[in-house]
């Protein structure tokens, strides 16, 4: 939970710092949050928590033989690993997400560790029939239940999640959270956990099930990069009177932008948030993050948002995060309440864990 908090107050003060600094300031992010009087011990506990963050990655992708034939296997491997600034974690397990139909519909092709080396897995996709088209991307979850996954398709917006699990996900202990975290049509799963899927009244009693993440997606399709949180209750801006305002941010990392800082500075620097706010007081979805390394600026045309029920879409133009020539970005959801009109006492609740994704075009033809 430490840990949750500390992502959330990152993401908030740097949106309090737009609302209090103009663009035109010239001073260091971390500078900004020193002068709306966070002090330096906080700072450096939040800098390390922040750096605690460890979703997987996989590099060094093969698959083999490139042209199969008619039945033939494909053996793909990968160096699958999760890195920390601060140490390591075990990547909990591996797989193959394959389709042959486009996208439409997906299947899993688990994938093993090779003796003596943790960090080389393989797996082998089933033989098809001739003529058969191929995509496929690795998906890897951590012993934190952080995820990374390659998006290997796009398209245009979200279609409805089916009903029930898929095929796939039959013979799993929980088949509802496997479901969570498998694709459909070019819709690709946000990290979730168990206690996020899953509500624990006993626990969570505290959290508005408005503000209580549980479950999101991403897709990628016409030069946007899509999101799209679900809540345990309806997403709503809250009251201006009594005062009980609520926020909703999407925030990403794009690890090719280089910056030698760590925690809050690297954020700042290295990403950017989508708030989703109350529009007679605040600008309703507007970017938020760091222009020309230095300072940060506000974007209030380029992203969309729109709430539905109990889900928040929020649709964000890759330019907005290049240069990107990896093609992978983190992305994590948070919530926030203001029950006071001192913008620095914004009450934090919730966030979904860290997602690593790619966009990949990685796929065959069987011959």
């Amino acid at each position: 939970m430490m840990r949750r908090i500390a992502l959330l107050t990152m993401l908030v003060l740097g949106f309090a710092v737009c609302a209090a600094f103009p663009a035109a300031a010239q001073q260091s992010p971390l500078e900004s949050l020193r002068q709306l009087g966070l002090p330096d011990d906080l700072i450096l506990d939040l800098k390390e928590l922040v750096d605690e963050r460890m979703p997987p990655v996989a590099h060094d992708v093969e698959f083999s033989p490139s042209e199969p034939q008619d039945g033939e296997p494909v053996t793909v491997t990968a160096r699958i690993f999760a890195v920390g600034r601060s140490r390591n974690a075990p990547v909990f397990e591996a797989s193959i997400l394959y389709t042959t139909d486009g996208g439409a519909t997906w299947s899993r092709a688990d994938m093993t560790r090779a003796p003596g080396d943790d960090r080389k897995w393989s797996g082998q996709i089933p033989g098809q029939p001739a003529g058969t088209d191929v995509l496929f991307g690795i998906k890897a979850v951590s012993v934190t239940d952080e995820l990374y996954v390659e998006a290997a398709c796009e398209q245009s917006g979200f279609t409805p999640m089916p009903e029930g699990p898929p095929a796939a996900c039959e013979g799993d202990i929980s088949p509802a959270l496997c479901a969570l975290r498998f694709p459909y049509d070019c819709v690709f799963p946000l990290s979730v956990s168990e206690h996020d899927a899953i509500s624990y009244e006993d626990e969570r009693i505290a959290i508005a099930k408005s503000l209580d993440f549980q479950y999101g997606h991403v897709a990628f399709g016409d030069g946007r990069v899509r999101l799209k949180a679900r809540f345990k209750g309806e997403v709503t801006h809250g009251t201006i009177s009594p005062p009980n305002l609520q926020f909703y941010v999407a925030g990403w990392l794009n690890p090719d932008k280089a910056t030698l800082e760590r925690g809050l500075d690297a954020i700042l620097k290295q990403g950017g948030a989508v708030i989703f706010a109350i529009p007679s007081l605040f600008r309703e979805c507007t970017i938020y993050q760091v222009a020309g390394g230095a300072t940060l600026d506000a974007d209030a045309t380029s992203a969309t948002c729109v709430s539905d029920g109990n889900t928040l879409e929020v649709s964000v133009p890759l330019t907005a995060m290049e240069p990107n020539p990896s093609g992978e970005l983190e992305f994590v959801f948070l919530t926030l309440s203001q029950a006071s009109p001192n913008m620095t006492e914004l009450k934090l609740w919730d966030a979904s864990l860290f997602t690593r994704v790619k966009s990949v075009n990685r796929g065959y033809s069987v011959k």
